[in-house]
């Protein structure tokens, strides 16, 4: 990939859907234009862009029982993908303190 590649990937506003036959996949998007598939893992929360899957393979892999098994059979090892974000590291203090947050607000609404 060359930067103007990756650059241009962040740019796609591609809508994303929720994918429930899958323990690897919890979103995918496809931008016809582009031939860009966008794909959320469960896993790591990252999000990737493959480039150059034509519909047929998008199809395909939303037919698929299981959408890991058709990631794994026809995305992963034939296509160039971009890393399009990765999740913010959180500090165990992050955590504790916006749980107190949640906490605070159920106790207000109450």
């Amino acid at each position: 990939m060359t930067k103007l590649d990756k650059r241009s990937s962040y740019k796609l506003k591609i809508k994303m859907y929720g994918i429930l036959n899958s323990t690897m996949v919890s979103a995918v998007g496809y931008d016809l234009a582009t031939k860009t598939l966008r794909v959320k893992f469960k896993r790591n929360k990252s999000v990737y862009d493959y480039r150059r899957v034509s519909s047929d393979v998008f199809a395909q892999l939303m037919g698929s029982d299981s959408t890991g098994l058709g990631m794994h059979a026809n995305i992963l090892s034939k296509y160039d993908c971009v890393l399009v974000s990765k999740p913010k590291e959180i500090t165990v203090k992050e955590i504790v303190e916006k749980m107190k947050e949640e906490e605070n607000e159920r106790i207000f609404v109450n």
